[in-house]
């Protein structure tokens, strides 16, 4: 495998050439292109097949620094009387004062208790990390309870059984499995 950074149309390029079967192109959400190519292509078809996609490198790079603003700028401060969702249900969110973090849904409020420590300035970082993880664990504990229901049609459907649920935080993905293992992965975020 050999690599080096390119200038191609302006535009800073890894090429690598590695045991691939073609032409590679990725725009990392980092702002990073990369492009690997086979042993048998020149570095010279590389640089041009890079050249006749530069329109598009262009608009996945903008995207990416779009995208590389959103994930910079501060998140809304979480606090009482905002609308959450769960199950495709909003509810009012409340915060008040409880022993240990906990959640729970109560009449048409989703009820988040904390410890004093917490409420006494709910929007420093500490609180409101604590506040996001009460409600994440709280959706995945929602999640763990229908899951096995909601799959058993596909359990059947596919012939393989999940042998275990794991509830995990994705940024683009709803779920995913693993055949060989039996192990089943979904994103509370991704609610059915």
């Amino acid at each position: 495998m050999t690599a080096k950074t390119v200038q191609i149309a302006g535009i800073s390029v890894q090429l690598t050439r590695k045991a691939v079967k073609n032409i590679n192109l990725r725009v990392s959400r980092e702002g990073r292109v990369d492009v690997s190519y086979p042993w048998h292509t020149s570095e010279t078809a590389a640089i041009a097949f890079v050249e006749s996609k530069s329109d598009w490198i262009r608009t996945a790079l903008s995207r990416a620094s779009l995208l590389g603003e959103k994930n910079l700028q501060v998140p809304t401060p979480i606090a009482s009387g905002h609308t959450v969702s769960v199950w495709g249900h909003p509810y009012n969110l409340r915060i008040i004062h409880g022993p240990k973090r906990a959640a729970r849904i109560f009449a048409h409020d989703v009820v988040i208790t904390l410890p004093n420590r917490y409420l006494d300035d709910l929007a420093s970082e500490a609180s409101q990390q604590a506040v996001r993880k009460t409600f994440d664990e709280f959706l995945a504990q929602e999640m763990r309870t229908v899951l096995p229901e909601l799959t058993a049609a596909m359990e059947t459907r596919a012939q393989k059984q999940a042998s275990r649920y794991k509830i995990r935080r994705m940024k683009s993905r709803w779920g995913s499995c693993n055949t060989c293992t039996g192990d089943m992965y979904r994103s509370h975020h991704a609610q059915p």
